[in-house]
């Protein structure tokens, strides 16, 4: 008795014995390695594949190798980007993120083909190292980006490993949108030409939309690609959450109609339909614009100028429910592109958990999730449309009521439980 005493409690005052037990455990499992771009703390884009990989946790030993996130490097020009390594435990996975050299983070403030070509470089080689380290069974990429998209498909390649890609993103589209006219028409073909190879090299495909299977069907890039779209997690997003609290931190009474943009502050992911609507608004005092999130300064700053704007800044992942919470009306904006057509945001997942009348814009992948003036209210036009419907649901709180409800049952449709439970299908699935 004695000495099974002493080993319990040298065992629990362990950190190291119980690390090498969940390493022992883990090495039973199958083993499953994520090229991305984001891990916990940040997560960003990331987030989709995050949530699926940490419900497979406990059947497959999960690693994430994480480059540096393109957006930050490639168009903004290194925000947070390190040189650092570093190793995070994070949901019984483990993630490696990989650094860059000062050299190439100080040429990427002035150039980009360059400090592109040197990046792809040196990640290439410690990717490959890292996952001849790992051996993992199956590796899932991204994105079939130009980026973290072909590191993984070229690695993959040369180790003969079975790849299956995330088709969560028209990249390329996505990239010239976000360059504002620094791609020409020969590099835009180039980027498509390299997206189209690697979703035909992958062993399987999942699509966030139908909208991206059938393009990839018309490209001839292959006909087999799964759907499985974004989710939500319905106990984080619960319209049982008090909003107060956030109102009166923020100083807005509960007077005031509140509507609420939660997600990256671009123009082409529809921070300038904000901003129009917001101005064409102000004489409404009874109506004020909550902006959570962080991105383009410039519009930030544009923002910042109008009376009826509250902007929040970055907020905590776990802290943006108390902010959709404090909503009367969510907004999601997007610009008429092909790049917005292909998304199946998250945001619109979490607003309709949160059971808010949701006003968003009638691209393809929106469509596939909300039915208008079901759960949603869908617009295809400019600023005065929006302006005019947000005023309808303020005027109209039995419908905005109506709305509410039946987004919270939609919701209940894209539990996150059951899309990993469909992507675990994929991962099972024979050649």
């Amino acid at each position: 008795m004695l000495q099974f005493r002493v080993r319990r409690i040298l065992f629990v005052a362990s950190p190291t014995a119980c690390l090498n037990w969940c390493g022992v455990l883990n090495y039973m499992k199958k083993r499953l390695v994520v090229i991305g771009e984001y891990f916990p703390p940040r997560l960003g884009g990331g987030r989709r594949l995050f949530e699926i990989m940490k419900r497979l946790s406990t059947k497959y030993d999960i690693r994430f190798i994480v480059v540096p996130p393109s957006y930050v490097t490639f168009i903004r020009k290194i925000e947070f980007v390190t040189n650092k390594e570093k190793q995070i435990f994070c949901e019984n996975m483990i993630g490696y993120n990989i650094g860059l050299p000062r050299l190439i983070l100080k040429l990427w403030r002035k150039r980009f083909l360059l400090p592109y070509m040197l990046t792809m470089m040196h990640l290439f080689f410690k990717v490959m190292k890292k996952l001849i380290e790992l051996k993992p069974s199956t590796i899932i990429i991204d994105a079939p980006s130009p980026y973290s998209g072909l590191l993984g498909a070229i690695c993959g390649r040369i180790l003969n490993k079975k790849l299956l890609i995330e088709y969560n993103d028209m990249q390329a589209f996505y990239a010239v949108e976000m360059l504002e006219g620094k791609v020409n028409t020969f590099l835009k073909n180039v980027l498509i030409l390299i997206e189209d190879n690697i979703i035909k090299s992958a062993w399987k495909v999942t699509a966030i939309s139908d909208f991206v299977r059938r393009y990839a069907s018309r490209r001839q890039d292959r006909k087999d690609i799964i759907v499985i779209p974004n989710g939500v997690d319905l106990q984080v997003f619960d319209p049982r959450i008090s909003g107060t609290e956030t109102r009166s931190q923020l100083g807005i009474g509960n007077e005031t109609k509140l509507c609420v943009y939660a997600g990256r502050i671009e123009k082409c992911v529809g921070a300038e339909i904000v901003l129009e609507t917001a101005k064409l608004l102000q004489k409404r005092t009874d109506i004020e614009f909550m902006i959570v999130g962080e991105g383009d300064s410039r519009m930030i700053n544009r923002l910042s100028r109008l009376g009826n704007v509250v902007l929040t800044g970055l907020v905590p992942m776990q802290s943006v429910p108390k902010y959709l919470a404090a909503a009367d009306i969510v907004l999601v904006p997007f610009s008429n592109s092909i790049a917005s057509h292909a998304i199946s945001p998250l945001k619109i997942f979490e607003a309709l958990a949160m059971g808010k009348p949701v006003i968003a814009r009638s691209v393809s992948g929106v469509r596939e999730v909300i039915t208008d003036n079901y759960d949603g209210i869908l617009i295809s036009s400019g600023p005065k449309k929006w302006a005019s419907e947000i005023i309808n649901l303020i005027d109209n709180p039995v419908k905005a009521l109506f709305l509410g409800e039946n987004a919270r049952k939609t919701a209940r449709k894209y539990e996150w439980d059951r899309l990993a439970r469909k992507f675990d299908d994929v991962i099972n699935a024979r050649a």
